[in-house]
Parts: structure tokens; sequence; C-alpha cells
């Protein structure tokens, strides 16, 4: 959890929080039924509509997560755990490595 938290702060995108999903998922349906109610004003609409696309991501990159790994769970425990954890190290490593890269003179 630490790591995730320390994720949606140092992100291109801030603002989008992927430890409250909750939150986010109910954000967006929220923002579906804005875009999608005649009533709403235009002004009102481009607001739910500007921040379902920033959300929109890290929902269905979540559902993906979670509907992958249930089967890995099930199948072999928390070892299933393993691949993922070393696949957000390599990932860490690489943009450390590449961050270093492009900080050089």
């Amino acid at each position: 959890m630490g790591v995730q938290n320390a994720h949606s702060h140092m992100i291109l995108r801030p603002g989008v929080p992927d430890t409250v999903m909750t939150g986010n998922v109910t954000q967006v349906i929220l923002d579906v039924f804005d875009m999608l109610s005649p009533p709403v004003s235009d002004e009102f609409r481009e607001v739910a509509r500007t921040r379902f696309a920033k959300m929109l991501a890290a929902v269905v990159a979540f559902g993906a997560g979670a509907t992958g790994s249930a089967p890995g769970y099930r199948q072999d425990g928390f070892w299933a755990m393993l691949l993922p954890g070393a696949a957000l190290a390599w990932l860490a490593c690489a943009v450390r490595s590449h961050l270093a890269e492009a900080a050089r003179p």
C-alpha cells in the first residue's frame, strides 16, 4: 500500500489516487450519468467528461488487475504475488535508470 500511495503522488497525472478505488468507481459512474442526463448543463457535462477521462484508466486498470489476479491467487495463494512484485521491481529500476539518464547533461 505504501508503494501504491507513493505512486499516485509521483506520477505525471496527480489527483487520481488508486488506493481509494471505491471512490474512483463511484465518481466514474456519477460522471457517466451526468454526461448522459439531458437536464445537465453543458458546462457541468464538460467538467464530468474531463474528470471521467482522467479517472477511467485507473478504474479500468484496477478492474483488469483484480480480474487477472483472482485466478492466480486461487491457484497459487500468496505465491501469485511473486510475478507482479518482480515486474514492479523491474519497472521501478527501469524508470529510475531512465530518469538518471535524462538528468545527465
